[in-house]
Order: structure tokens, then C-alpha cells, then sequence
């Protein structure tokens, strides 16, 4: 009696994952736990504790992930296609091969998680990636080319030769990185308010940008889809960006 009486609490908590995990869970921790290839798909968890879990190859598709706590897990080979994560943690995680196909991130903490990623598993990682923080980031020599960053925070990053052609930018903060020589053709850096008129760049505060090419930038229409964008002058760069961009490649 007392095993049906567990087996009908679990049900109703949605104990329905295939390593025995709950669909649906605030608040639980799972930390330290090895659940490589955990089949994870649609789970709903917010405030969990996955820290320093072994996670490879674990099924998360579909996932919905609010304020999860993946700090130092292993990540590599797992499947975050179509996944939604808000607010998580990241940082120090293991993430090569990880496959984050159509998924959206946002306010996710990415410090310290490009060591050993290839080009192909960081374009994955920020295809989508509003407001994250990667301060510090060593992406030197990656091809970023049109990932979109809005809003995220890359101070101090070590981004030299970055190529972030064509890339979304508005809002993402440079200030002291590293960009010598990176390549921002195309890119959209500059937004406009359509109420109040004022242009917001990325901000390069600080920054080396020597040798960095700038050239087909780009100022959109903030809040308008499709985006109408149009190119944006050295001046209005130089101005939106506090920067003077010395020795740098201008429109």
C-alpha cells in the first residue's frame, strides 16, 4: 500500500522524465548528480540545483529553465534544441558539443564556458542569446558571424580577431575588451528610439579597437519588426559608442 501511495504522490508532482526525474520541479536539487544521457525533454524547472551535475548528452529539448543552476556542470553533448532558458547559470559549465539548435536565452551567466568550444558550438550558444553576461570572455579569433547579443555584457572581453560580421549588437557593452583587429562589417551596432530620436550604440569605453573594421555598420529602429535598418556615419558612431575609435576602420 505504501508503494502505490509514493507512485500516485510522484505522479501528481510529474515524475514522468526517463532517468526518473520530475517534468516539473521548483526549487529541487539534483546537484553533483551523474545523470549523463537523462532524458529531459519539456521539463519545466525554475530555481533548481544542477551544479557540478553530469549532464552529458542529456535530452533537453524543449526545456523551459528559469533561474537554473547548471554552475560548473557537464554539459558536453547534451541537447538544448528549441530549449528556453532564463536567468540561468552557466558559468564554468562544460559545453562542447553541446547543441542549442533554435533555442532562446536570456540574463544567462556565461563567464568562463568558451574554453575548449570550437566556432560552430559558440555561434550555437549566442545565436540568441538577449542580455547575457560573459564578461571577460575569451573569444579571440572566433567566428561569431551573425550571432545576436543584444543587451549582453563582454566587458573586458579578449576579443581580438573576433569576426562578428553581421552580427546583432545593440546595447552590448565592450567597454575595456580586447578588439583589436576584430570584424564588425555589417554589424547592427547603433539603435533608435522611434519616440524620443536618441541613438544608443554598443559601448567601447576603454576599448582597444585598432585595426577593427567597422565599415557597413548599422543604426536600426528599435522595436519595429521588420527591423528598418540603415548605415550609420563615423561621427554618430564615434559619438553613440564614447569612443574614438582611433586607428580603427570606419564607414
Amino acid at each position: 500500500m505504501n508503494s502505490i501511495l509514493a507512485a500516485i504522490v510522484l505522479l501528481a508532482s510529474g515524475l514522468a522524465t526517463t532517468g526518473g526525474l520530475p517534468a516539473r520541479c521548483s526549487g529541487c536539487s539534483f546537484a553533483g548528480r551523474d545523470l549523463h544521457g537523462a532524458g529531459l525533454a519539456n521539463v519545466e524547472y525554475a530555481g533548481v540545483n544542477l551544479s557540478h551535475a553530469n549532464l552529458r548528452n542529456a535530452d533537453l529539448r524543449g526545456a523551459r529553465l528559469a533561474g537554473v543552476d547548471f554552475y560548473a556542470a557537464d554539459l558536453r553533448g547534451a541537447d538544448f534544441t528549441k530549449a528556453k532558458l532564463a536567468g540561468v547559470d552557466l558559468h564554468q559549465a562544460q559545453l562542447s558539443g553541446a547543441i542549442f539548435t533554435g533555442a532562446t536565452l536570456a540574463g544567462v551567466n556565461l563567464r568562463d564556458v568558451f574554453d575548449g568550444l570550437g566556432d560552430i558550438d559558440a555561434r550555437g550558444l549566442l545565436h540568441k542569446c538577449a542580455g547575457c553576461d560573459a564578461r571577460g570572455a575569451v573569444i579571440a579569433g572566433f567566428d561569431l558571424s551573425g550571432v545576436s547579443i543584444v543587451g549582453g555584457d563582454f566587458r573586458e572581453a579578449r576579443a581580438r580577431r573576433v569576426r562578428l560580421i553581421g552580427a546583432e549588437l545593440e546595447g552590448v557593452d565592450f567597454a575595456q575588451a580586447d578588439l583589436r583587429d576584430a570584424d564588425l562589417r555589417d554589424a547592427k551596432l547603433c539603435s533608435r528610439n522611434a519616440d524620443d530620436r536618441r541613438v544608443q550604440c554598443i559601448d567601447l569605453r576603454g576599448a582597444d579597437v585598432r585595426g577593427a573594421d567597422f565599415r557597413g555598420a548599422l543604426l536600426c529602429q528599435d522595436d519595429r519588426e521588420p527591423r528598418n535598418c540603415m548605415p550609420v556615419d563615423a561621427a554618430t558612431l564615434r559619438d553613440g559608442t564614447r569612443s574614438s575609435l582611433a586607428d580603427a576602420i570606419l564607414p
